[in-house]
C-alpha cells in the first residue's frame, strides 16, 4: 500500500539529538512518497549523522524536498545508498529528486 505526502513541514530535535532520522520508514512499508515539503531538522552544529529520511522499506520517493540545518538527506538502507542535501545558501538545501533504486542520478 502506497503512502504519500503533499506539502509536508517538519521540525526536528537535533539540538538533543544529533542521530534520530526525521522520518523513518520500517522494514516492509512503502512505497513512500513525498511531493514537495521542508524538513528542519534544528541541529546547532551539522553533522552527518542527523538525517531528514532513513528508508528500511520497500521504495522511497521524494521530489523537490527543502531541507534546513542538515547535511545529510537521505540514508537509503533498502538501496546502501547516502545523499547529501545539494546546498544553495548557509543552511538551506533541498533534495531535487530521489528513488529508491532508481538508475537516473539520485541528486
Amino acid at each position: 500500500m502506497a503512502v504519500s505526502f503533499f506539502n509536508l513541514y517538519m521540525e526536528g530535535n537535533g539540538g538533543i539529538d544529533a542521530d534520530t532520522p526525521m522520518v523513518y520508514i520500517g522494514k516492509d512499508v512503502g512505497p513512500v512518497h513525498f511531493f514537495g515539503g521542508m524538513g528542519n531538522t534544528e541541529q546547532g552544529h551539522l553533522t552527518s549523522t542527523k538525517t531528514v529520511f532513513e528508508n528500511h522499506g520497500a521504495v522511497l520517493d521524494i521530489s523537490a524536498f527543502e531541507t534546513v540545518n542538515t547535511t545529510l538527506g537521505i540514508n537509503d538502507v533498502t538501496a546502501g545508498t547516502k545523499v547529501p542535501t545539494q546546498a544553495f545558501k548557509g543552511n538551506l538545501g533541498t533534495i531535487s529528486l530521489y528513488r529508491t533504486n532508481s538508475t537516473a542520478n539520485p541528486r
